[in-house]
């Protein structure tokens, strides 16, 4: 599914969307020359998300039309026994607290390869989130699938697979040598997976460039997508990184931020610097995962990856905001989203609603977010809780990231006409 670019610069309201370009296409190559890698990593409630998978095909990898990924099914998410082939990561994940993640999955069509693991605490992890005799979803970060187990564990996976498509494109036995490969790697994460996830980005860069660009002339090339939805580091973590990242710029990056955690305590989001597209949403933790985003009233929505499609810059998303005034159905807004709905018939249900929205002017930007967070702030008891605390948390995190994103777009406005008053 390609996507048109919509508009010029000019200030509208419909965000810009774009194709990947014929040269991403021709670079990826065809046959034994491509890699896709798809990384999932939800959160700790991720049956959600597990059965939406199959639904939606990235935009870039459906330009291949590979075989649809097949739905959840319970039995082949349970946990699976490490055989001779998973030795190599066991070992790495000794130097993590644990020995690895015990609830994961790996699916292959022809070149793509999906790994899918759960979030600490999920449904099927050991060693987390015990209150009592009762496991509490994502209590801790803690366990078999905690944030450092699951990075180290999928860093490795991208080594060896990297490693095994390296070697069977240049088997010299086969005559083939020198021959280029183009790696595609797709990562979405979400909640604690997502804090893992900005820094397996930036690792898997540096792995590439040290094991192969660096040593072998550059005959892999690659691009990494990284999609992290409302990443949160949790309670009592000391670790600088998981708080805040800066990612490589090289990284095809967007980063999710949710207004209002929904919850007391513990979810003040990491500060991701460098994001090349910031959405902020009204949703609370769940961040729209499953609901998706529409770039205009009517049109499909996009899930994951897809969101990379979108013009670097800033989006807003004021989805429960217009569910509330719908149905209220008193207001002018509310009023012209019963016509919409109308207009439609409906279809898709709430989501149809809702529209992202660009900014890019900063002090508007801020100032949404000034009113958004106005408009969900903690009332009554809450205020005499720790959801107060989160509260402003989270609005200081979300202003830093985009005040971090538009001062580097004025770095690139002024190199770029830098370089057209010399040329």
């Amino acid at each position: 599914m390609m996507y048109e670019k919509k508009g010029g610069r000019g200030n509208g309201p419909k965000p810009r969307i774009k194709g990947y370009s014929n040269d991403v296409l021709r670079q990826m190559g065809v046959g034994r020359k491509r890699l896709v890698l798809k990384i999932v990593l939800p959160g700790s409630g991720d049956n959600d998300w597990r059965t939406r998978e199959g639904e939606h095909i990235d935009p870039i990898s459906a330009t291949y039309k590979p075989a649809r990924l097949e739905p959840y099914s319970p039995g082949r998410w349970t946990e699976q026994r490490r055989n001779k082939k998973r030795r190599a990561v066991e070992k790495v994940n000794e130097r993590g607290r644990g020995s690895g993640p015990k609830r994961y999955s790996i699916k292959k069509e022809g070149k793509k390869k999906e790994l899918n693991v759960s979030g600490p605490g999920a449904e099927g992890t050991e060693g987390a989130g015990i209150v009592n005799e009762k496991i509490i979803p994502g209590l801790a970060d803690m366990g078999s699938n905690s944030i450092v187990e699951n990075k180290l564990f999928v860093r490795e996976w991208v080594k060896q697979e990297i490693m095994k498509e390296h070697a069977a494109v240049n088997d010299s036995r086969a005559g083939r040598m020198n021959e280029k490969l183009f790696v595609l790697i797709l990562i979405k994460a979400h909640s604690r997976n997502s804090v893992g996830a900005t820094n397996l980005a930036n690792e898997i860069i540096d792995d590439i460039d040290k094991n192969y660009v660096n040593r072998y002339n550059s005959l892999i090339n690659s691009r990494v997508e990284l999609v992290a939805f409302d990443p949160v580091p949790g309670y009592n973590q000391s670790e600088a990184w998981k708080h805040e990242v800066r990612l490589n710029e090289r990284i095809v990056s967007t980063v999710v931020y949710s207004i209002v955690s929904g919850y007391k305590g513990g979810f003040t989001p990491q500060l991701v610097k460098g994001a090349k597209r910031i959405i902020i949403t009204d949703n609370p933790h769940h961040a729209g995962i499953v609901e998706g985003f529409s770039p205009e009233v009517g049109a499909s929505k996009l899930y994951g990856s897809q969101l990379n499609s979108l013009e670097p810059g800033v989006y807003f998303d004021n989805t429960r905001m217009r569910k509330q005034s719908m149905l209220r159905g008193t207001s002018e807004e509310g009023r012209k989203l019963e016509s919409l709905t109308r207009d439609h018939g409906g279809r898709g249900g709430w989501g149809e609603l809702g529209a992202l929205e660009e900014v890019r002017e900063e002090g508007e930007a801020v100032n949404r977010v000034h009113m958004m967070c106005e408009k969900w702030k903690p009332e009554g008891e809450q205020r005499k809780e720790k959801s107060w605390l989160v509260w402003k948390e989270r609005k200081k995190v979300i202003l830093e990231a985009l005040g971090d994103y538009y001062m580097a777009e004025r770095a690139r406005e002024s190199e770029w006409n830098k370089w057209n008053f010399y040329k």
